[in-house]
């Protein structure tokens, strides 16, 4: 007998590609629970957490202060990846964050510098519909 281990999980960044990340956790991962939303325009967060089943938050890191989950699935403009990832390793998430890692080499460097650091399982995505 198997026994399945549920992964409670944040979206960070409710736009376009999330309902991506949505549909395959739907259709391929019922393992993973949405339980937190995240997006500064709380329509979007609201409107994917009644999706989800998620609650809405307004920034991670009042998610990382309120909210019960073990990784993030980061869906944030580009320039936001390093920021958002570091930050939630360091609080001891898990990552998966949407291709490209990052801007540059800098910031790709703190990321994995962060993940090795806590030990973490950090992961690049790209998806494809």
């Amino acid at each position: 007998m198997t026994t399945s281990t549920q992964i409670k999980l944040a979206f960070v960044g409710c736009g376009g590609i999330a309902q991506a990340h949505w549909r395959g956790i739907k259709t391929r991962a019922p393992q993973l629970k949405v339980t937190a939303t995240i997006d500064v325009d709380p329509a979007r967060a609201s409107e994917l957490a009644e999706q989800t089943g998620g609650q809405p938050f307004p920034s991670l890191e009042t998610a990382l202060a309120q909210c019960d989950f073990e990784a993030v699935d980061i869906m944030l403009p580009h320039n936001m990846h390093d920021g958002a990832a570091v930050l939630a390793i360091r609080a001891g998430k898990h990552v998966v964050l949407e291709k490209p890692m990052a801007t540059t080499l800098d910031a790709c460097d703190r990321i994995l510098a962060a993940a090795k650091e806590a030990g973490t399982v950090f992961m690049v995505a790209e998806q494809s519909q």
